[in-house]
C-alpha cells in the first residue's frame, strides 16, 4: 500500500539533494513475514534481500512505475536459517540483524544475543546450506543482549566490517571493527568509531556505488515514537585512526509514516544513488514493514 510520505522540499548537501521516491506498506499472511533488519537489493533494483529477528533470509521482488517510483513488491519466499550443523536455527540464536553479500557472492549474515556472524552460500533453489560461524569482533566485546551487530558492509579499506547498535567508547562514540582479515588497516589495531550525533542508534550501513559509505540511525521515544537518521560518509573520511562524522543527509519522525527503520541499501538509481529503506515491525500487530525509496541527485 502506497505511504503519505511527501518530502517536498529536501535539503541540499554537498552529497546532493535527496528525493523521496516512494513508499509502501507490506504485509503477507505468512505467519513468517515480519521482523526485517538488513537489506540488500540487486544491483537493477528488482530483487530485495533481508533476514528477518526469527532466523529467516525473506526475497521479494519490487516495482516501480515509469518514473522510477517504488510502487509495490510481491513474489515473497522464505527460506529458514541454519547453524553449522544444518539445523534451523530458532529462539534467541535466530535473532538475525544485519546483511551483507560479499564480493565472492556469499552472504554474511549478524545476529545479536549470541553475537557472531555467519557466512553461507547464496542458495540456488531456496534451500540454505549450512553457515560457517565467526565470532562476534573482541574489540567490541562485551555487546549487550540485544545491542548487537547491526549493520555488517563490505568497505575496500577494511573487508567486511560491523557496527554495533549501541556499543559507544568513553568518548560516546559509536563502535565498530572489522570482521576476519585486513585488520592492520583498521584505525586503533582494529576498531572504528562513529560520531553519535542525537540520540540515534546505528542499524544499518551500504556501501553506495561510488564509494560514499550511508548510515541508518534509528531512534524511539515513548511519547513521540520512532525516529530515522540518515547519514553519508565520503570514502575520503574514512582514514585510519580518523573518527568518521559525515553528515546528515536526512530526519524524520513518526508524523512521516515511518517505523522502526533497520535495514538500508544504496544502488545506482535513475537519479544518482538509490537509497531503500526497511522497518522492523517486531512481528507486532502495532507496527508496520515499510520500505522506502529515496535518489540522492549529485
Amino acid at each position: 500500500r502506497p505511504l503519505p510520505l511527501d518530502v517536498r522540499n529536501p535539503e541540499e548537501t554537498r552529497f546532493g539533494r535527496l528525493i523521496f521516491r516512494g513508499g509502501i506498506t507490506l504485509a503477507s499472511p505468512d505467519a513468517r513475514f515480519g521482523g526485517l533488519s538488513g537489506l540488500r537489493v540487486s544491483a537493477d533494483g528488482r530483487t530485495a534481500l533481508a533476514v528477518s529477528d526469527r532466523g529467516t533470509l525473506i526475497r521479494l521482488t519490487l516495482a516501480y512505475d515509469a518514473a522510477g517510483t517504488l510502487t509495490g513488491a510481491d513474489d515473497l519466499a522464505i527460506a529458514p536459517l541454519s547453524g553449522p550443523g544444518g539445523k534451523a536455527l530458532y529462539g534467541p540464536s535466530a535473532d538475525a540483524e544485519a546483511l551483507e553479500i560479499l564480493p565472492d557472492g556469499r552472504i554474511a549474515i549478524g545476529f545479536e544475543r549470541f553475537h557472531r556472524v555467519a557466512i553461507l552460500a547464496d542458495p540456488a533453489g531456496g534451500v540454505l546450506p549450512p553457515a560457517e560461524s565467526l565470532a562476534a569482533p573482541a574489540r567490541l566485546m562485551p555487546l549487550a543482549d540485544n545491542q548487537g551487530l547491526e549493520a555488517l558492509v563490505h568497505l575496500p579499506e577494511m573487508g567486511l566490517t560491523g557496527l554495533a547498535e549501541h556499543r559507544l567508547d568513553a568518548e560516546g562514540r559509536h563502535m565498530g571493527a572489522p570482521i576476519g582479515p585486513r585488520t592492520d588497516e583498521a584505525p586503533e589495531g582494529g576498531l572504528l568509531t562513529l560520531s553519535r550525533i542525537g540520540e540515534f542508534d546505528v542499524t544499518d550501513a551500504a556501501l553506495g556505488p561510488d564509494g560514499t559509505l550511508f548510515v541508518l540511525e534509528r531512534s524511539f521515544a515513548p511519547l513521540s515514537g520512532p525516529g530515522l537518521q540518515l547519514r553519508a560518509i565520503a570514502a575520503g573520511e574514512r582514514t585510519a585512526g580518523r573518527n568518521w562524522e559525515g553528515e546528515i543527509l536526512l530526519t524524520l519522525d513518526a508524523r512521516a509514516s515511518i517505523d522502526n527503520m533497520e535495514g538500508l541499501d544504496a544502488i545506482a538509481g535513475p537519479d544518482g544513488t538509490r537509497l531503500l529503506i526497511v522497518s522492523d515491525d517486531n512481528f507486532s500487530p502495532l507496527q508496520r514493514t515499510v520500505l522506502l525509496a529515496f535518489d540522492l541527485a549529485p
